[in-house]
């Protein structure tokens, strides 16, 4: 199970990538955050998809552990691909 933590400002986008990842196989949303800035106070250990119009906060995320970046131009295809191809997408031991 690949543990992801979803970032957007708007709560109709997070619910939206919510779901898509409780109807793929393989996906646990851990935690939902409506800005980068709570993301790197909060320090959360799940992976993530990231998205944000801020280049210095996506180099923030990075820096505190976020393992990937996509826009909201891609599909859903597209963003279960980058999920699973992220480094850190190991999946986790089962708590």
């Amino acid at each position: 199970m690949v543990r992801v933590l979803v970032v957007g400002e708007q709560a109709l986008f997070r619910a939206g990538i919510r779901h898509l990842l409780a109807d793929a196989d393989g996906f646990e949303t851990v935690r939902q955050v409506e800005s980068t800035e709570r993301v790197l106070r909060t320090r959360s250990a799940a992976n993530g998809a990231q998205h944000s119009r801020d280049d210095d906060s996506v180099v923030a995320a990075m820096r505190a552990g976020a393992s990937g970046y996509i826009t909201k131009r891609n599909s859903e295809r597209e963003l279960l691909r980058a999920i699973r191809s992220s480094p850190r997408a190991a999946p986790c031991p089962a708590r």
